[in-house]
């Protein structure tokens, strides 16, 4: 299947006129540029009550919502492994937008590398609830690679949370300043940076400032101009 999906994507991708791409990724000619863009609930305020029936969470904890792959999950719980004694009893780390197998797995991995009792494996949550586990969050943890468009990095700077994540090509271009990257298989480095962000006042200060100016202009809504302006150029050409 995965081999279907990557020959139709190619087969797509070749009969195109354009691609668009957000301008703050590197690119090729034959990428359109477009500002990044997130969905204004990720940027909104939001004040109200807090409670998402049937689940309960912690006032405090951590959030990863990520990919659901093996690679990731593990990467993600070993690194937790580093952080869940100093800070896990308080700041939990909350699993979102897994599926019942990947819940499944993430619970075994858990229980295999002893921080089961640290993480919390949610249930599949309506959308319109995710921009509020975003907000309530201490940390956005993210070890893993993004998407052009979306995405939990893009989400996180969007509502001005501390951001840890992998360093890769496409992840130092989203975020900049405003998140502490670290190398892919350095997991005790990934785990002691979430503890960092959480117990050192200033860096969360200083990465959720850079945060707020790194999104500013994502949701300003006149993205569609710029979309139809795109189309207008490339139909054109």
């Amino acid at each position: 299947m995965t081999r279907l999906r990557a020959a139709l994507a190619a087969g797509g991708i070749a009969r195109a006129r354009a691609i668009f791409w957000p301008e703050d990724l590197p690119s090729r000619p034959d990428m359109y540029p477009l500002p990044p863009v997130v969905h204004p609930t990720f940027t909104a305020d939001d004040a109200t009550d807090f409670r998402i029936p049937g689940v309960e969470l912690p006032d405090t904890y951590v959030l990863y919502h990520g990919p659901e792959e093996t690679t990731n999950l593990r990467r993600a719980l070993e690194a937790w492994t580093w952080a869940a004694g100093p800070i896990g009893e308080n700041y939990p780390l909350v699993l979102l937008g897994l599926g019942e197998t990947a819940r499944m797995e993430a619970t075994a991995l858990a229980a295999s590398v002893g921080v089961r009792d640290t993480v919390i494996l949610l249930p599949i949550i309506p959308p319109g609830w995710i921009p509020s586990l975003y907000r309530r969050a201490e940390v956005i943890f993210h070890p893993a690679e993004v998407p052009a468009w979306g995405g939990a990095m893009r989400h996180a700077l969007a509502c001005g949370k501390p951001l840890v994540g992998i360093e890769t090509a496409w992840t130092d271009a989203i975020v900049g300043p405003a998140a502490i990257l670290v190398t892919p298989t350095d997991t005790r480095r990934l785990g002691a940076s979430v503890i960092g962000v959480i117990v050192k006042e200033e860096l969360s200060a200083r990465l959720q400032e850079a945060a707020v100016a790194r999104s500013t202009g994502w949701s300003d809504g006149h993205w569609g101009e710029k979309l139809a302006e795109g189309y207008e150029k490339v139909l054109s050409y």
